[in-house]
């Protein structure tokens, strides 16, 4: 079973460039100005420019719709997704204006409290099934890029394609794969320095044992 890497958080090509050398096949950027992982604009595009051949995702909080309207009029292309979730009112928008094909919902584990969700969303080729219900430092309530994991045996019977986030790494990803065995694992601050620099070493570590397992 080929399971699909997705390297998110990215802030610059050159750590770009060291996913897709160690066989990543998405590559993630966090559009939250608030996150210490935002990617700038300027960025982006540069990251999509080197990058043009690599399926690419643009990861959205609980952003103003104008806000992702200004961005992906810049940004939007065919190898681009959005990322957003599912519970948001952007989320909303965005289905009303993409084919599914371009949008990944985010279902927030612990926030969502019916896991058979799935059902509703059968038209997307894709979900992200990562940690939620946890609060930030202001009090509010996250719905992903936690870095905090969750029960991983729930996913077991979950028969579609899905990416598994929320606090995974090399030490990890393993005993993921053993419990969810998952078709897609999204990880970042796992595999980082410090927030919005990746650690090559870790990040290899996390490719090779999801590609060896």
């Amino acid at each position: 079973m080929y399971r699909f890497i997705k390297i998110c958080g990215l802030t610059n090509s050159e750590d770009a460039r060291a996913a897709v050398l160690m066989g990543a096949d998405i590559l993630g950027m966090v559009m939250h100005p608030q996150s210490p992982r935002f990617c700038k604009q300027e960025q982006v595009l540069e990251i999509s420019r080197n990058y043009y051949f690599k399926v690419r995702v643009l990861v959205f909080a609980d952003n103003p719709v104008s806000y992702a309207e200004n961005l992906l009029n810049h940004l939007d292309d065919k190898f681009t997704l959005f990322q957003i979730p599912l519970e948001t009112e952007l989320f909303g928008w965005a289905n009303g204006k993409f084919h599914p094909e371009k949008i990944i919902p985010v279902i927030s584990v612990g926030i969502e409290s019916d896991i058979q969700v799935r059902h509703k969303l059968k038209n997307f080729p894709w979900v992200i099934f990562d940690t939620g219900g946890v609060k930030n430092e202001a009090g509010e309530f996250l719905y992903g890029g936690t870095g905090q994991v969750f029960d991983w045996n729930i996913l077991q019977n979950i028969h579609r394609k899905y990416f598994l986030a929320g606090g995974l790494n090399p030490e990890n990803i393993y005993t993921a794969i053993s419990a969810a065995n998952a078709p897609g694992f999204d990880v970042s601050s796992g595999i980082e320095k410090y927030a919005g620099k990746k650690d090559y070493t870790k990040m290899k570590l996390f490719i090779d044992t999801v590609r060896k397992t």
